[in-house]
């Protein structure tokens, strides 16, 4: 069984990249990993992929090989179409949300794959594990709240999900994967909500909603964590350990129980937030580390649109945006990991990280 992953320089592709490589599941057992990275420069190039054969070509868990291979980037479709047809799963997390001529592409090659296959081979045809987000489903609240529970979306309620119109944020890319799901290929598309926690992944370690809080606070003197309105929208939101693992979840299921999985959506949550929540705990890190009190302030309507002026931007830190896990739960899933227990450790590493980070560029 031959498995490609895109994205593992990300967030969450390193993440996903560590959590298959660890997994002792039997599923995976014999399975050779391959990671697709852009070519950049012939230094860049040999240095991360030295970083990843040193850190993976031995490991513990299941899968019994692991190779680096370049492609041109993912606006090269020929090129990415024909690297699709020689593996049986594909996870894509590399800018997957947004980028509908690679989606195409690496269906097209999937399908081309099927349709020369004459193996019977688990999976029994190949499968795509898309990376979609939960802005798919976020409001344009601007800081109120969901008073009546209107907009919770479980992903056991297709008839709702269905109802989403196609000019949401990602949308387009979850339709054309959605609808390629057919008898030669399976799709199968798992939409984090707000990921939070420190990364496993060997380069991109950190997130962007909650680490922009801090950055603009930081930029801030006297330091002060601002917000959006009355903070009361919330986000359901999930640790990038646990995102990671359902992932390898639904990875193990379409190879053990292809028809087990549709190829809608899966939620993957374990709980919620405001972000005013959010706000009162970047406040409380920050002012731990560079020890003196930090406010939270509310930002007036110019002040939104001075310090966020990109629409898009501005409804990430301030819509609603909630979720329910229901059939991921139903394959096994578990998450880990609650949102109050590791959120102030992470704040505070994030807090240092970003201090740090200002000190070197300012070097």
């Amino acid at each position: 069984m031959k498995i490609l992953i895109l994205g593992v320089t990300g967030f969450i592709g390193g993440t996903v990249l560590a959590e298959v490589m660890d997994s002792t599941e039997p599923e995976l057992s014999g399975a050779a990993v391959t990671v697709l990275l852009r070519r950049q420069s012939p230094e860049s190039d040999t240095a991360r992929e030295t970083i990843l054969r040193n850190h993976y070509t031995t490991n513990s868990g299941s899968i019994a090989s692991f190779d680096v291979a370049f492609f041109s980037g993912l606006e090269a479709t020929d090129e990415l179409e024909i690297i699709a047809r020689g593996f049986d799963i594909i996870i894509n997390t590399a800018e997957a949300c947004d980028n509908l001529p690679a989606a195409e592409a690496i269906i097209r090659g999937l399908e081309a794959r099927s349709a020369a296959s004459t193996e019977t081979t688990s999976p029994a045809v190949p499968v795509l594990i898309h990376c979609s987000g939960t802005g798919v489903i976020m409001d344009t609240a601007l800081g109120e709240p969901d008073a009546h529970d209107t907009e919770i979306y479980s992903d056991a309620d297709s008839l709702k999900i269905a109802a989403l119109p196609p000019t949401n944020v990602h949308r387009d890319v979850d339709l054309c994967v959605a609808a390629a799901n057919n008898k030669n290929i399976k799709t199968v598309t798992v939409v984090p909500p707000l990921v939070y926690g420190l990364g496993r992944g060997l380069f991109k370690r950190h997130s962007v909603q909650i680490p922009g809080f801090v950055t603009r606070c930081l930029a801030l003197t006297p330091h002060r964590v601002e917000y959006i309105g009355r903070g009361l929208s919330k986000w359901s939101n999930v640790h990038v350990r646990d995102i990671a693992h359902a992932f390898v979840v639904v990875l193990c299921r379409v190879v053990r129980e292809l028809t087990a999985l549709d190829g809608g959506y899966y939620f993957a949550e374990a709980g919620e937030n405001t972000w005013k929540d959010v706000a009162e705990g970047v406040a409380r890190a920050v002012g731990k580390v560079v020890g003196q009190e930090v406010g939270c302030v509310s930002l007036t309507d110019e002040e939104v649109r001075e310090r966020f002026p990109g629409v898009l931007r501005r409804h990430y830190d301030s819509s609603n945006s909630r979720s329910r896990a229901v059939k991921i739960r139903e394959l096994g899933w578990k998450p880990v990991f609650s949102w109050k227990t590791p959120l102030l450790d992470d704040l505070e590493r994030e807090v240092l990280y970003q201090i740090d980070l200002a000190k070197s560029l300012a070097a």
